[in-house]
């Protein structure tokens, strides 16, 4: 679908103001900004200039921002003013009905604004982009007047800049300081900008990331209906970081993640089905990390508004275009009830929604394939957008040989939901994968299967009769889930018997698992039982079990997590065991053994009380796991970190002597590195069931319990205790519309990189980067997952 077909031809405005604006633009295009510019001469000088070199204390001066680009006009800026604060203190600006400047003063006091200016009607700004108002405190003021652009634009947004020389600071008899200048609030801007605006929501309360609202288009930031500078005043907040970009938390009714992210365009597409780089990802990285918020957004929305209003050519591709999801088409779509078993490849498209009824027991499952021990390759393909509801007692079981390829979008994830909503832990079975990789339990009875695999090696049914797993087939390929969200699944047959939320038996490296929610589990968010397959971008929220948990012999890797539990008997952020029993006679010397390579956890309990009962643990290792765990954050547990083993240097019947999980630590087969810990009872759990020390130093020699401490302790693991709250450290974590940012300010330092070869080579700590406050960085996470509404 071609991006002029997803236009809304008429869309209200509400900027008298505008009414009768033109577009001026006297800047080139000949010049390729993408890259370095081998030119002596820079491409765009910033300078300073000040009403005074000779004022007393007491007095006040005025600072303009003055840019200059080499060819042409600015129609954004967006920098940092440095300053004395004990020279100078900040103490305001005059409004402007044209041209906003939103600075973020909170940091004023240590000599820091953050500036943005934007021209509402998409002119040229002036040479002096923006007028600051300074009281005079003492001292060479004025040499230390500095600044730093963050990115800046002309009018039209077809030239960009990232990088300038700053030109020093010069005399400007010419400028005059203000006395009615003062520190402009939104609402300050909104009666300079937009006196006659009047909040037109009808009656709605709360926006937040991705929603769900039928017409909705690309720049209408505050969801109303209506594209207007009260949309671009929105941003210049964000950019500034007067906003925080999560909708919901700091800035309900707001949508920056999805609406306000326009730029770059990323030609073709819009970010529906097939379109490769959506809208707001940086550069040609697929990373949805990359998206920001900056000038360039909110130069594309007033020069969109501007051009519509002058009935002129439509100069951005994206904004008032709308997004995919939001088509009238996908409100009220017809409801398709689906037979059960699935036994030909079938595709689910999103103009349906496929609704699986209910079992006549909880054992009943909803089989993709068969399940003989065989498969039969089936294919289950469902398309971005889609909606998949199961009613109770009914789970998705994907078989061995079978396969599901869903593939969502960031505008447009799939969601396997209740039929009964709002969904409830424990509304449905969940989605479980069988695949025909290697396992260290069950019996040697698997299939020989041509093409993929020998017969002979160890198999088993998975939990509450789903099915046969289990093979020697390593590269299995059980499909695709990209941009998936699985709500309110689980059920529990007994203690020891369970259904997650997406479950992973055997699954083969050949299979693809990114940017995937489970929320509001039953039992585990996502288990893996033995197996290779490798999962990143994973989000747990509120599972009433362990949010990521392995056993049977796991040796896959995994990257950029976030758990976060919940007061009513959410469990253990993490939980690796080797063979996978509980407790009893169980060997877990068992082989392939697990061995996960994990980089980049950001594991939350609970915001609270924590009890016996909720927030367990962290990480709970045991069963003589090997693993390897690094940059991660832990907060809100019992215990951060909890090392087990279901026994000592004695035998099980029929059993021989056992290793002690201490051997795997002191040969680094089992370790977890650079993290950060704290909000925990306890950083590491001092408990009955830590092995005796009988072993080899360092970790060979303890007494019991005290083997977690002396883990955290040794400085060769570059783990930190007693860290303090969450929101110290994170920007708004336990909010219902979270943000798991570290705080720009957050004394949390840099951690561990990847080895080379592994997914992406991030150093920093938990599963989100840190807080920037230059280009405000938009999480993975955000604009996607639930809630959505």
């Amino acid at each position: 679908m071609t991006r002029t077909s997803w236009k809304k031809l008429a869309h209200p405005v509400g900027l008298a103001a505008l009414a009768a604006a033109t577009l001026l633009s006297a800047c080139s295009r000949d010049e390729d900004l993408s890259g370095p510019v081998a030119k002596a001469e820079p491409q765009l000088q910033v300078a300073l200039e000040a009403s005074r070199f000779d004022a007393a204390p007491g007095q006040r001066i005025a600072v303009a921002i003055v840019g200059m680009p080499r060819l042409g006009a600015l129609g954004a800026i967006q920098g940092t003013l440095r300053f004395n604060p004990s020279f100078l203190r900040y103490v305001g600006q005059d409004a402007d009905r044209e041209v906003s400047t939103l600075v973020n003063a909170g940091a004023a006091s240590r000599g820091t604004l953050a500036v943005v200016t934007v021209n509402l009607a998409a002119k040229p700004l002036a040479r002096r982009t923006a007028v600051l108002n300074f009281e005079v405190l003492g001292g060479n003021y004025a040499s230390s007047l500095t600044y730093e652009l963050s990115a800046a634009a002309s009018p039209k947004n077809d030239a960009q800049y990232e990088r300038a020389q700053f030109a020093g600071t010069s005399l400007a008899t010419d400028l005059v300081a203000s006395d009615a200048a003062k520190f402009m609030t939104l609402q300050d801007w909104a009666t300079a900008v937009i006196p006659e605006w009047v909040d037109s929501r009808n009656g709605k309360i709360f926006g937040v990331p991705g929603e769900l609202q039928s017409g909705l288009v690309y720049g209408d930031v505050s969801l109303d209906g209506n594209l207007n500078a009260f949309d671009v005043l929105f941003i210049q907040q964000v950019a500034a970081n007067l906003l925080q970009p999560i909708s919901g938390t700091a800035a309900p009714d707001r949508d920056f993640v999805l609406a306000g992210n326009v730029s770059p365009a990323n030609l073709p597409g819009l970010g529906e089905i097939g379109d490769a780089i959506p809208p707001g990802v940086a550069g040609s990285a697929t990373n949805i990390d990359t998206r920001s918020i900056n000038v360039f957004d909110a130069l594309d929305i007033a020069n969109d508004i501007a051009a519509f209003l002058a009935s002129q050519p439509d100069p951005t591709p994206v904004v008032r275009s709308i997004i995919p999801g939001r088509e009238a088409s996908q409100f009220g779509r017809p409801v398709v009830t689906v037979s059960c078993p699935i036994l030909a490849s079938v595709t689910w498209t999103r103009s349906n929604i496929y609704r699986i009824p209910s079992g006549a027991t909880p054992l009943d499952n909803c089989q993709v394939g068969t399940n003989d021990g065989t498969g039969s390759n089936t294919v289950l393909t469902i398309e971005a957008g889609t909606r998949v509801e199961i009613d109770l007692n009914r789970t998705i079981v994907i078989n061995r040989n079978a396969q599901i390829q869903a593939v969502g979008t960031v505008a447009e994830p799939i969601i396997f939901t209740s039929v009964v909503q709002p969904a409830t832990n424990g509304a449905w079975g969940g989605l479980y994968l069988n695949g025909n990789s290697s396992i260290n339990n069950g019996t040697a009875t698997s299939p020989a299967i041509t093409g993929r695999q020998t017969g002979g090696a160890l198999e088993a049914v998975g939990e509450g009769n789903t099915g046969l797993y289990g093979g020697n087939s390593d590269t299995d390929n059980s499909g695709t889930l990209k941009f998936v969200i699985i709500e309110g699944a689980g059920t529990i047959f007994s203690g020891t018997s369970e259904r997650n939320g997406l479950t992973l038996h055997a699954v083969g490296s050949g299979t693809s698992i990114d940017y995937v929610q489970v929320a509001k589990g039953r039992d585990d968010g996502i288990e893996m039982f033995g197996g290779t397959v490798d999962f990143k971008h994973a989000y747990v929220d509120e599972s009433w079990d362990d949010s990521f948990d392995w056993v049977a012999g796991w040796r896959g890797r995994a990257q950029f997590l976030i758990s976060r539990g919940c007061n009513t008997g959410c469990d253990n952020g993490i939980e690796g065991d080797n063979f996978g029993a509980d407790g009893g006679n169980v060997d877990p010397e068992a082989t392939p053994k697990s061995a996960p390579v994990i980089y980049n956890a950001t594991l939350l309990g609970v915001d609270g009380t924590i009890t016996a009962t909720t927030g367990f643990h962290g990480m709970l290792l045991r069963q003589n796991t090997n693993a390897t765990i690094r940059n991660v954050l832990v907060f809100g547990f019992k215990a951060g970190l909890d090392i087990d083993s279901t026994g000592q240097a004695t035998a099980y019947t029929g059993l021989p002597v056992l290793g002690r999980i201490t051997d795997q630590l002191n040969a680094g087969t089992l370790s977890v590195r650079f993290g950060y810990f704290g909000q925990n009872t306890a950083d590491g759990d001092a408990d009955a069931a830590d092995p005796i020390g009988l072993g080899a130093a360092p970790y060979g020699t303890h007494s019991g319990s005290n083997l977690e401490a002396i883990y955290i302790a040794d400085g060769a693991n570059n783990l930190f205790g007693g860290q303090g709250l969450a929101t110290a450290h994170l920007v708004d974590p336990w909010s219902a519309v979270p943000d798991f940012r570290i705080l720009s300010t957050s004394t949390i330092a840099t951690c561990s990189a990847p080895p080379a070869g592994f997914f992406d080579a991030a150093t920093y700590c938990g599963g989100v980067p840190r807080q920037n406050t230059v280009a405000v960085n938009l999480p993975w996470y955000a604009g996607w997952t639930l809630p959505r509404n």
